[in-house]
Formats: C-alpha cells, structure tokens, sequence
C-alpha cells in the first residue's frame, strides 16, 4: 500500500538517525536510486505506484541534505555510514 511504501522508507531514515552500527547510509541510498528506476519497468501499474512513493521520499532526503550543507551536517554529517 502507499502507506507501508512511505513507512519503509522512513523507516531507514529512522534507523540511521538512531547512529546503528556498520549501517552505511550513503551505500543504502546509493543502492536504492540504482535499482528502483529499473525495478519500476518490470512491475505492475500499482507497484510502481508504491515505488514511486518510495522514492518520492528517499528523493525528498536526498534533495533536503544535498540543497543545504548545515541540514546534511546536523542530520548525517556526525553519523556513522
């Protein structure tokens, strides 16, 4: 559902704010915009709906830390990964 699509991807936003260990932040994005946009042309009309909602927030943190240096800093700068 759109719901669980949006809940998994601020899921890991959540265990990265938490600081987990060997968790690479940076890799798990890096490995989701690869592989989603090609994921999306094998997939029915509804699951590229809920990617897209998936991406749409996974996109929305990307944009948010890449567009200002003091928020990437405060929200990913000190952490691990």
């Amino acid at each position: 559902s759109p719901v669980d699509a949006a809940f998994c991807a601020r899921f890991m936003l959540r265990v990265h704010e938490m600081g987990t260990p060997n968790l690479s932040t940076v890799h798990y994005l890096d490995t989701v915009v690869k592989h989603m946009s090609s994921a999306m042309f094998f997939s029915t009309r509804h699951e590229a709906g809920r990617l897209g909602t998936f991406m749409r927030e996974v996109l929305g943190l990307i944009s948010k830390w890449c567009s200002d240096e003091s928020t990437f800093d405060a929200e990913a700068g000190s952490r691990p990964g």
